[in-house]
């Protein structure tokens, strides 16, 4: 299975456009409703009666505000003014950029005192200014109308949901796919809870479970493991197909390529199948939230954010990390990167795929999330930056 990750380059975006906006008051004129709405919905055009520009009040001090939604890096404000008359009201104003809505506090603040003609740039320094809330205030008494703002700053990236650690992960395991195959044999729950299985007989694809209760089905490349209302386990079929652990009290089953691993509800952790690839070695005790793989690997997450591996070693199977505070890991085919509460990655495994601590590994803090391919890692910044290493060619 080939899974590819959807990248899309940052660039600048308008981070207002059709985001909620509000202001001190709201003239009316007619049947013109001028709403603070109108200086966010992308047309520029400055004529009052074409019902694209905001209008307040007369009072002192009106203003206008956008939310962007959450605390955005700010590169560029671009202000709109009317064009068909009364440019001058926008002649002594602030704008202030702030994470809180009342701007009780402000990350920028600033005066000018020549209106827009049309437009004011607002270009602010090279690494911007962080904030949700864009604010623009007269200074003096007068009506506010605005025909646009644009806050312009780096938009958020789009990956595809499902990339290659996502698919190995949160599923389960990399064939933990939802429509319960393996390889070459599929496995169906009834609505009474028992299996019916088709395809290769080698990979359990005639190995059906009349008995029911069944809930959910877990596959690796050449087997199944089913999960039953009471924890208990049944596997069958190729590599991973016995050896499933006796007793219950099992709440879901992870897997590599050829390997089962099953958590308990008290965070204990049971593995069965390929000796090479985890199939022994789980580590004792209990705790565990979370188990991840790589195709012949697992690691699993404890509660205070520590790292036990086991499986093959040169697939992210040893060097684990041994501090703590790790909140996630994500994975490629053979390498394992751990992110902390920090922000800061942690990686392991094979060099080749992302897992050597090399010098394109990020070694700041600030990351909030980590995607790959096969052989590479993407990691993303709040701001939208990323910082990607591993076996680029296959990226």
């Amino acid at each position: 299975m080939l899974l590819l990750l959807l990248l899309l380059v940052s660039v600048v975006l308008n981070l207002a456009l059709g985001k909620p906006a509000t202001q001190s008051s709201i003239y009316l004129y007619h049947s013109i409703i001028p709403v603070a709405g109108y200086a966010v919905d992308g047309n520029t055009d400055g004529y009052f009666l074409n019902k694209s520009t905001t209008h307040t009040h007369y009072e002192q001090g009106a203003w206008w505000q956008v939310d962007l939604g959450s605390k955005k890096n700010i590169k560029q404000i671009l202000i709109y003014n009317r064009t068909d008359c009364c440019v001058n009201r926008l002649s002594n104003y602030q704008v202030s950029i702030s994470n809180k809505a009342d701007f009780s506090t402000h990350t920028y603040q600033q005066d000018f005192h020549v209106a827009p003609n049309p437009k004011k740039i607002i270009q602010l320094d090279a690494s911007g200014k962080q904030g949700r809330y864009v604010r623009i205030q007269l200074l003096d008494s007068d009506y506010l109308s605005l025909a646009e703002v644009q806050v312009m700053g780096v938009g958020p990236l789009h990956f595809a949901e499902v990339d290659y650690s996502s698919a190995q992960n949160d599923f389960g395991g990399f064939n933990n796919v939802p429509n319960y195959t393996n390889k070459t044999a599929f496995a169906a729950i009834k609505a009474d809870g028992s299996i019916m299985t088709w395809g290769d007989s080698n990979n359990g694809g005639t190995s059906a479970l009349s008995e029911s209760g069944y809930t959910k089905i877990y596959s690796n490349l050449y087997a199944f493991a089913a999960l039953k209302a009471d924890g208990s386990i049944t596997a069958w079929g190729g590599a991973g197909g016995t050896g499933a652990p006796s007793g219950n009290g099992y709440t879901k089953i992870y897997s590599n390529g050829h390997t089962f691993a099953a958590l308990k509800a008290d965070g204990s952790i049971t593995a069965w199948g390929n000796s090479n690839s985890g199939g022994t070695g789980a580590p004792s005790g209990n705790g565990y939230t979370k188990i991840y793989s790589t195709d012949t690997a697992f690691a699993a997450l404890k509660a205070d954010g520590s790292i036990k591996a086991w499986g093959g070693p040169d697939s992210g199977g040893a060097s684990a990390p041994t501090d703590k505070g790790y909140i996630k890991i994500y994975s490629t085919a053979y390498s394992f990167a751990a992110l902390k509460a920090d922000g800061s990655i942690t990686v392991w495994g094979d060099s080749f795929t992302g897992g050597g601590n090399t010098s394109s590994v990020p070694t700041d803090k600030g990351y909030i999330k980590i995607h790959s391919t096969a052989t590479a890692f993407v990691a993303l910044k709040a701001d939208g930056s990323i910082t990607s290493w591993g076996n680029l060619d296959n990226f």
